[in-house]
């Protein structure tokens, strides 16, 4: 068993050697974790595919060697993605053996091969390394300001009608520099990237715990994120939030809350998140029969840039109101200097409370 430990780690060291002096283009990443180090082309083109991968939180390169048959591989890398998926991935021209997988899988990880055919297929490569030519660069703050300035106001803007936005970079310089690093987004797969190509601000596809890695938004729901302040998940971590254009957040109130605390509370986060954004306290209409009424809710939607919607729990949130909400906020009776806080951490960039597991909502009571 030491034997084999030792021959492991050394035919780690050894990759990972070999593969430092080897140099491959385009030389930047970046969402690798730790050190790039490539040992094929084929490697760095995967490389570059995970770097535009929506999905993809982070990768790195060599992470470990397996023991397959008596002998040992190294994968090339491992990848992290938001919704809490861990992969060890090889580049291949072809599919390799089962036995890579089936020492993954004794290691508590999947593992899969990536095929030549599959990443140069269309135009996605491409355009990947013809971005990352620039991700060495930095888009300055205030052409960046100015191009999503641009995009809140028009929605969508054509590479050409941005390039009189940018005064301090090149265009395409910071333009690539912004895709890469998720402000803004273009569909890769359609088209080389040139003038026609259009490009929007980028909408963020949710949460993921950054410790547990439970995801905040299951892949295979519909389902809004929901988060409990006040509860801990087994890790008691923290998660992280992207910003977006449009935040809904829906406050679920329980019975025994002060209703004219939490609406106080509320009424407090005008004057707490930013001024540059437009924010709404909202209130459903509930009628006799315990239903809601959304017209004007909805209304309110499209007029404000960000909306706080106060909710009972004893009366179901409509669908239509489900879909539009960002989060939806399970609310256990805190003070309400603690849910200005809370609230006003979700609306930014790091949640500061701890997270516990997605549940769906509450059924109505009536």
């Amino acid at each position: 068993m030491w034997y084999l430990s030792t021959t492991i780690h050394s035919a780690l060291d050894v990759a990972r050697r070999d593969a430092a002096t080897k140099v491959f283009f385009p030389c930047s990443t970046v969402r690798c974790a730790e050190t790039a180090v490539f040992r094929t082309q084929l490697a760095r083109d995967l490389g570059c595919l995970l770097d535009v991968d929506e999905e993809v939180a982070q990768w790195c390169c060599l992470p470990l060697a397996l023991d397959v048959g008596g002998g040992v591989h190294v994968p090339d890398f491992v990848v992290d993605y938001h919704d809490g998926t861990r992969l060890l991935v090889d580049a291949a021209e072809k599919d390799g053996s089962s036995e890579i997988g089936e020492a993954a899988a004794s290691e508590g990880i999947r593992h899969r091969f990536v095929l030549r055919s599959e990443m140069e297929s269309g135009f996605r490569l491409q355009n990947a390394k013809d971005l990352l030519r620039y991700a060495g660069h930095r888009t300055p703050l205030n052409d960046r300001i100015r191009l999503l300035a641009a995009l809140e106001e028009a929605g969508s803007l054509s590479i050409a009608e941005t390039f009189n936005l940018f005064r301090e970079v090149q265009p395409l310089t910071g333009i690539s520099w912004m895709i890469l690093h998720r402000f803004i987004q273009t569909n890769l797969d359609e088209s080389l990237l040139g003038p026609e190509t259009v490009i929007r601000r980028y909408q963020s596809r949710g949460l993921s715990c950054v410790l547990c890695q439970n995801p905040r938004w299951p892949p295979s729901s519909g389902s809004p994120t929901h988060l409990q302040l006040g509860r801990r998940c087994a890790s008691g971590a923290r998660f992280r939030v992207e910003p977006s254009r449009h935040v809904v957040l829906v406050l679920r109130l329980p019975q025994e809350a002060n209703l004219h605390e939490y609406e106080l509370a509320s009424l407090l986060l005008v004057g707490v998140l930013p001024k540059s954004r437009r924010f709404a306290v909202l209130k459903p209409n509930i009628d006799r029969r315990g239903q809601a009424s959304v017209d004007d809710i909805l209304e309110d939607f499209r007029q404000a840039r960000s909306s706080l919607v106060l909710w009972p729990f004893d009366v179901t949130i409509p669908e239509v109101v489900t879909l539009a909400a960002d989060h939806v906020l399970d609310v256990e009776p805190l003070r309400p200097h603690h849910l200005v806080a809370a609230i006003r951490r979700v609306h930014g960039e790091l949640v500061g409370f701890s997270c516990s597991p997605w549940r769906p909502p509450r059924e109505n009571r009536a």
